[in-house]
């Protein structure tokens, strides 16, 4: 049986937990986290603990915390043995070097306390320190997921930044539509069809392939319309870059 520690406490530790939990040869030996309250989620999953000066040595150690405490919360584990490992999409697998044995378990998905997911479909892009750390991380790989990909430091950030443009900026942009629907008392609803259909045919087929609108088209009437009736200034310089960058981008290939 593979042990495992988790040090964080925040959504992504909390799947990544969950999932180790369930995983087969392995076990979640503790977590280690700021408070007790940030724990309470934990307790049935493993040995907690609030100081993480008090974590036992374990086969594998994640560091599941912000970018920038990476490197600080590393220097505070108390044992140095077992595979070291940290999960973040952008930060150099350099940050862990000061262990003989570390690398990166980075999940490409979005995570949210209140909302489910099915681990099994999220992608597992690892890299190591040597062939042996990565067979390490390809085996726990697998038992979490279907889709374990070998990247780069390099290949991982660019993809991480890939992922922020298809989720984060994509979902603002959800939010955006939502407060307009929500001016006129419109069912957000009524944009759920098209949401999934934009969504499925980026999917099918390349994006830039299947792009749509007064941007695409140039229209600089409609685009000027859809500028006058946001309200919000910030909302306006939203639509004004994203409409300037489409109509350049497909400016340039008519």
């Amino acid at each position: 049986m593979t042990s495992i520690n988790i040090i964080g406490t925040g959504n992504v530790a909390w799947h990544m937990a969950q999932a180790v939990y369930a995983a087969e040869n392995y076990s979640l030996q503790g977590v280690a986290g700021r408070s007790e309250k940030s724990l309470e989620d934990f307790k049935s999953l493993a040995r907690e603990s609030t100081d993480i000066h008090k974590l036992t040595p374990s086969d594998i150690t994640m560091i599941i915390v912000s970018d920038d405490a990476i490197k600080k919360v590393a220097e505070k584990i108390p044992y140095t043995s077992g595979v070291f490992i940290h999960t973040s999409g952008s930060v150099s697998i350099n940050a862990l070097e000061s262990y003989v044995n570390h690398g990166v378990f980075y999940p490409l998905q979005s995570f949210s306390k209140v909302v489910p997911v099915n681990f099994k479909e999220v992608p597992i892009c690892i890299e190591a320190s040597s062939k042996s750390n990565l067979r390490v991380l390809e085996e726990l790989g697998f038992a979490l997921s279907e889709k374990v990909a070998p990247i780069s430091s390099t290949q991982r950030k660019k993809l991480h930044l890939a992922a922020v443009f298809v989720n984060n900026f994509s979902n603002h942009c959800f939010t955006i539509a939502q407060e307009l629907c929500d001016q006129q008392e419109v069912p957000f609803d009524l944009l759920r069809p098209l949401l999934n259909t934009t969504a499925n045919k980026a999917l099918s087929h390349k994006p830039s392939e299947v792009q749509t609108g007064p941007a695409k088209r140039n229209d600089q009437e409609t685009i000027a319309s859809h500028i006058n009736q946001l309200s919000n200034p910030m909302q306006q310089e939203v639509y004004k870059i994203l409409s300037e960058a489409i109509t350049q981008y497909y400016g340039k290939k008519l």
